[in-house]
């Protein structure tokens, strides 16, 4: 599995997390919660200065004359390790940069006083995406003992390939693999393109990923009903055959009985 993580020329990892590291054992873990300053320092998310640099003149290869364009700019931020200017895509005129600040004031803005918590966040495709996680407060409790957390994920791309997404979903982002689960597999979701205001859609956003509640107590309620309903030796057998299917030589082995 590709974590896609930042590695920075002196080996560290774009990458942080509260209390409980990424599978993939990179970045910094704390201790316990993170504000918004200590994730974005941890994850070397901080200081990036994201900015539009304008194309200005290029070379026609056929006729060898200048060609202007005031359409095009190269998408430029500050490594935070080398402090050298790098090349992040390119993007048209009405194009806004976020920053990474910007992503965390957003989640803190939304959750107002709820209580969430900074959980993770990273950069990922030598820093071309980016990822925050906020913990929920109230996790799920299904059957009085398995907890589900919940989390509220937000992921910006600073190459110009896509939008500003925040989905609310009980996938904790560590690396682009659970950022993709997350994207698949959330309960509610909310996007602004980049030519867009993003700090002026708090309310919308409010609005839109309330949903995350009704969706948490919706789940919980059917994983009851899932975890009364009665079921008898062979159903659990079709069950786990049906989870974890067993390989054609496993099935044939005299060893091993599926009926």
């Amino acid at each position: 599995m590709a974590h896609e993580i930042e590695i920075f020329a002196n080996g560290s990892a774009g990458f942080a997390a509260a209390g409980k590291p990424g599978w993939h054992g990179l970045g910094y873990t704390a201790p316990g919660p993170m504000t918004a300053e200590e994730l974005l320092s941890n994850a070397q998310l901080a200081g990036w200065n994201v900015r539009k640099v304008p194309v200005g003149q290029v070379t026609d290869p056929v006729t060898g004359l200048p060609v202007v364009t005031d359409e095009d700019f190269l998408v430029v931020r500050t490594n935070p390790v080398t402090g050298q200017p790098e090349r992040l895509g390119r993007v048209g005129r009405d194009y806004q940069v976020l920053q990474n600040e910007d992503v965390t004031c957003f989640l803190q803005t939304l959750v107002d006083e709820s209580g969430a918590v900074f959980d993770t966040g990273g950069s990922l495709n030598d820093g071309r995406r980016v990822f925050v996680t906020m913990r929920l407060p109230e996790p799920l409790m299904v059957g009085g003992f398995d907890q589900i957390d919940l989390y509220l994920a937000a992921f910006s791309r600073h190459d110009g390939w896509g939008s500003f997404v925040t989905v609310a979903t009980p996938v904790r982002v560590v690396c682009a693999n659970t950022e993709r689960a997350a994207l698949a597999h959330h309960a509610s979701k909310f996007t602004v393109r980049h030519t867009g205001n993003v700090a002026g859609r708090i309310a919308e956003a409010r609005e839109a990923l309330k949903l995350t509640w009704k969706h948490g107590e919706a789940f919980a309620a059917e994983a009851e009903k899932l975890l009364a309903a009665p079921m008898d030796v062979k159903e659990f057998r079709q069950f786990a055959n049906r989870l974890h299917p067993l390989p054609a030589d496993a099935r044939n082995s005299p060893s091993v009985t599926t009926t």
